[in-house]
């Protein structure tokens, strides 16, 4: 049975997952993955104190953080990436 290479976005919270992308080879799905994490664990960062002017500034940097994200913006908000073995038969 052949198998392909699916790479989703999964939440902690109750959101469901997103299949982003599929793969025929488990390195290459791999590869993708550790390319979206070292992405992902490297976001803006936070500013420190209430000056309302690095607030603005920083939700900016996040926006474009999400827009640029390798898995999408709506896979930014998620909290893992992973690999899972798909029947490629169904």
């Amino acid at each position: 049975m052949p198998i392909v290479y699916l790479v989703m976005a999964t939440a902690i919270q109750s959101k469901p997952p997103i299949p982003l992308r599929v793969f025929q080879d488990r390195a290459q799905a791999e590869k993708w993955q550790a390319e979206l994490i070292s992405y992902h664990i490297c976001p803006p960062d936070i500013p420190v104190g209430d000056d309302a002017g690095s607030w603005k500034a920083y939700d900016a940097q996040m926006e474009a953080w999400r827009s640029a994200h390798p898995a999408g913006f709506d896979a930014s908000r998620y909290q893992r990436f992973g690999v899972y073995e798909v029947p490629a038969d169904l």
